[in-house]
């Protein structure tokens, strides 16, 4: 890779000619990649900086790159970038989530000055045009190059920043668990030579160590080919199954390009056989049986560290997700990086990746041109992902003039990939027209949040499976805000409190999950997330429906709501409204618990009552504090290891 701590960033302080190799850089910041600009004003509010910035670093090639291909790789840059090789524009690349590469070979020299400028600023014409979350503008994940051999054949790095090989699973939509797994290995060829080159393919398929399937296939790759596509159809006789939670199992495929007896270039490629289907009455099966999707939706977002955030931090929310044992996880509302589709693939969680076709969608080729590129990426790129079952294609697009391009987004997803299902996220009637387009339709609900009483989100679901009878629908979004500073005794909608976040979640839970008709259910939100225009809850610039806080730090009552529904055979006590410090006399002991027999509420030593183990998992006790500290103690009755204890004070 490209050094990534020695980069220089303009922060509007530009040279006369940034793009050239005689830019004076030595009085811009000195930063390490990924960085992004916006990494403090975009987490607080009301504005944030949304402009053109410059990034530039020198760097050394040796001799033997010199010689060969040099390709650069950029993982993600919010939204525009525009790249520059010793002062030589290389390329353009609209949209901000995406991987996408330039061939450098023809400007690069020993000493080679790169130069990126980015540009976060609104437009029509790149998705997102506008969405309830910061356009963190910046080069927020890695920046690398390849080195390939000229004048032979190598496997692809220009198609769309994927892999260049897909193994597509051709009964993956199967209703039934798969004695065989039917594939097509399609395998993007390139040859740089002026005449056409031989080729031979080796995929060797792995299952640990054992090689459980080997291919050879010969072709003539024509000259000054860069993306010359091979299919090559194999199939697997009794594979082990990616299974979910149960069983996440990966197959490793070694992918080999001789020429001449040579090996040319290499690629290992992890992937998985499964089948799944959705029932319009009974929900999602994986492997021809039931299996419940629920879980949340994430944003990538860090406190401080805005998208910059790196490998450690994504796999601390799956440390979290898995926590919580969710079965799905909705990447929401763009393409999240690799590493998070290799971490879902081997925790066993199912996903849901979308592209950032959200809120206005206007009448704008450009646009329309822009959201299928993206499609078009998200899916090459996280094709040999088994974890991603459904591409998203849109998100709450009500506004402007969506039908056109939710149409042709659909035909392209199934274009591109025929062996998952589509879907999208709406807020509107279930009746629409716009929402009778994709595969699965999914619906964001916040009632007794922003409306109505959380009692009526059951019924309004039933209301629109008994008004679509053959429409398989789901719950994409509900929650409500809260605060770990944010307390009250008599809590109500809106209030951030982290008492009335709790209360929505204990109703809506039942209500979600006495519905076998849901496809899924996902919380939003797994952390608070910086949304720059916001201003409620205890801090401006932020979504604070998070079951965590920005920084991880603090989970919420409502995360161990959610672990005692989610995870119920593991033995656990919990008292809520823990931060509540200062309370009244008279107040409400709330318990979550688990795999225990009876917990026993004792006060200032003073016990109070047992209570069996609800099929709820909430225990409630009315009790009176005294003045001063009180120093409340729940156990289970049969095992005082399993206990909690908090402070609470009376004044």
């Amino acid at each position: 890779s490209i050094a990534l701590e020695s980069w220089a960033f303009s922060n509007e302080r530009f040279c006369e000619n940034p793009s050239t190799i005689d830019c004076d850089d030595s009085k811009w910041d000195k930063i390490t990649i990924p960085h992004s600009w916006n990494n403090i004003d975009g987490q607080t509010g009301p504005t944030y900086l949304r402009t053109i910035q410059w990034y530039r670093v020198k760097f050394d090639f040796n001799n033997e790159e010199l010689e060969s291909q040099i390709i650069l790789n950029f993982e993600s840059v919010m939204s525009i970038a525009n790249i520059y090789v010793n002062g030589a524009h290389v390329g353009e690349h609209r949209g901000g989530f995406s991987k996408f590469r330039f061939n450098i070979t023809k400007f690069a020299s020993k000493t080679t000055t790169i130069a990126v400028s980015v540009d976060n600023r609104y437009t029509q014409d790149v998705a997102p045009i506008d969405a309830d979350f910061t356009f963190y503008g910046g080069i927020f994940r890695d920046v690398g190059y390849f080195i390939v051999p000229k004048n032979v054949p190598s496997i692809s790095l220009f198609d769309f920043g994927s892999e260049g090989v897909q193994f597509r699973q051709l009964n993956a939509l199967s209703k039934e668990k798969l004695s065989i797994g039917e594939f097509e290995a399609n395998i993007k060829l390139a040859n740089s030579a002026e005449l056409d080159k031989t080729a031979t393919i080796l995929i060797e398929v792995f299952s640990g160590i054992d090689i459980v399937k080997s291919i050879e296939s010969s072709v003539i790759v024509p000259l000054k080919s860069s993306n010359f596509a091979v299919n090559i159809l194999f199939d697997l006789q009794n594979p082990q199954l990616w299974n979910g939670r149960h069983d996440p199992f990966l197959y490793t495929a070694k992918i080999k390009i001789l020429h001449e007896r040579y090996i040319t270039d290499s690629l290992n490629v992890k992937f998985g056989v499964r089948s799944f289907h959705v029932d319009v009455n009974t929900g999602f099966y994986l492997n021809g049986k039931p299996y419940d999707l629920h879980g949340v939706n994430a944003h990538q977002d860090w406190q401080d560290l805005g998208w910059t955030a790196t490998a450690e931090y994504t796999r601390k929310n799956f440390e979290l997700m898995n926590e919580l044992n969710i079965t799905v996880l909705r990447c929401s509302h763009y393409q999240h990086s690799s590493y998070t589709h290799q971490l879902a693939d081997e925790f066993g969680i199912v996903v849901w990746a979308e592209i950032p076709n959200i809120n206005f969608i206007y009448v704008n080729p450009k646009l329309y041109s822009n959201t299928q590129q993206q499609l078009i990426e998200l899916i090459r790129q996280g094709y040999n992902h088994p974890s991603i079952m459904f591409w998203g294609i849109a998100n709450e697009t009500i506004q402007g003039d969506p039908l056109e391009l939710i149409k042709i987004l659909n035909n392209l997803a199934h274009s591109e990939d025929p062996h998952r299902l589509t879907t999208m996220a709406a807020n509107n009637d279930a009746s629409e027209p716009i929402n009778k387009i994709t595969d699965l339709i999914a619906f964001n609900r916040y009632e007794g949040w922003y409306y109505e009483k959380y009692s009526m989100l059951g019924p309004r679901l039933d209301g629109y499976h008994t008004e679509n009878p053959k429409q398989s629908i789901a719950l994409s979004e509900y929650g409500g805000g809260s605060g770990i500073n944010i307390h009250s005794e008599t809590p109500k909608a809106m209030d951030h409190s982290e008492e009335f976040a709790a209360i929505l979640h204990e109703n809506y839970w039942p209500q979600i999950a006495n519905r076998p008709y849901l496809w899924l259910k996902t919380i939003w939100v797994l952390a608070d997330f910086a949304s720059a225009s916001r201003t409620e809850g205890e801090t401006s610039g932020r979504n604070d429906k998070g079951l965590v806080t920005y920084d991880r730090v603090h989970k919420k009552d409502a995360f161990f709501y959610y672990k005692a529904q989610w995870r119920p055979n593991e033995p656990m006590i919990y008292i809520a409204s823990r931060r509540f410090v200062r309370r009244a006399a008279n107040i409400t002991v709330k318990v979550y618990a688990t795999a225990v027999s009876n917990i026993e509420l004792i006060v200032n030593g003073e016990h109070l009552g047992v209570l069996p183990l609800s099929d709820t998992k909430v225990h409630i006790w009315d009790i009176t504090l005294s003045k001063g500290e009180n120093t409340v103690f729940v156990r289970a009755e049969e095992n005082s290891q399993i206990s909690d204890t908090v402070v609470w004070i009376h004044e």
